[in-house]
């Protein structure tokens, strides 16, 4: 790619390319990136960041890639994994400090230990701190937006602290789109440890009861409606099982589509349209995609 030779000059980390994406991603389906950097320091990303925004360069910022489905042809650009790089997580007091590379479940594990309760909820959600500001992660009711504090982004080329309120958030949706997160502060309140701790183990039983984490998936592929389960409406048009290639709809969870026979972005794309069309069919309820697109039109 044009201009790999000056962010060499001051980028340390790794540079690789046409690098599969699939290994990176919960889904295990996707093509290449043309340019796959692996930064090692805060100063890395910075680099990385300027350069992408100087040149006006197509790019991603991959997390642990659980929440993201990515094309076969993968993706014509740059792709940044900033999971191993931005991963710092620090408690003071009620107050938590959490890099976006830090590990969500990592994250909620902490502040439990220390006795404190607001995302315990989130326990069992996979994926980078990052990524769940990005799409304002939640379970079980509760949401990261209930506790976010202020969040660090890099926006243009500046380095710019957001309160909340600067923020919109909805459900499972911001409007950081455009920003490189890099870190942010959770304002949390004192629990009962213990209690916190048991609430988490039974909240990490039931996902193991009702979800398919055996096998490659992306989480809940849609939304839900409001006031609806997005589940229930598929099961209801007795979709569970249904397969198209290598690809199927989860008989445990029917909003987890699976890659459990090796198969491609385009049969679990053409899986999806099958579904929203057959839950439209029946009950007239456009489903919204939870899962978001890399490298797809």
């Amino acid at each position: 790619m044009l201009y790999l030779d000056e962010l060499g000059k001051t980028y340390k980390g790794e540079i690789r390319l046409s690098e599969p994406l699939a290994p990176y991603t919960s889904l295990k389906l996707g093509g290449p990136a043309d340019v796959f950097l692996i930064p090692k320091t805060k100063e890395d990303i910075a680099e990385a960041v300027k350069w992408i925004r100087k040149y006006h360069i197509p790019h991603y910022y991959l997390g642990y890639g659980t929440n993201i489905l990515v094309g076969d042809a993968g993706f014509q650009g740059v792709v940044v994994r900033i999971a191993d790089s931005l991963n710092s997580i620090t408690i003071q007091g009620t107050k938590v400090y959490a890099e976006a590379g830090a590990s969500l479940p990592m994250l909620v594990l902490e502040t439990l230990k220390a006795g404190l309760a607001g995302i315990e909820a989130l326990g069992g959600v996979p994926g980078t701190v990052g990524g769940a500001l990005l799409m304002n992660a939640g379970a079980y009711g509760s949401e990261i937006f209930d506790v976010v504090e202020k969040v660090e982004v890099i926006r243009g080329s500046k380095l710019v602290v957001l309160g909340k309120e600067d923020i919109h958030h909805e459900y499972r949706k911001t409007n950081l789109d455009q920003d490189f997160i890099i870190s942010c502060t959770l304002a949390l309140k004192k629990g009962d440890k213990e209690a916190l701790l048991e609430k988490r183990r039974e909240w990490l039983k039931k996902r193991r009861d009702t979800q398919p984490l055996d096998v490659p998936n992306a989480g809940s592929i849609f939304k839900n409606p409001p006031g609806m389960y997005a589940g229930a409406l598929i099961e209801s048009c007795g979709l569970k099982g249904y397969r198209i290639g290598g690809v199927s709809v989860s008989a445990k969870h029917a909003n987890f589509l699976v890659n459990d026979q090796n198969g491609t972005a385009a049969e679990m794309l053409a899986l999806i349209d099958y579904v929203k069309a057959k839950v439209f069919e029946k009950h007239g309820v456009k489903l919204e995609m939870e899962v978001r697109k890399v490298g797809i039109e």
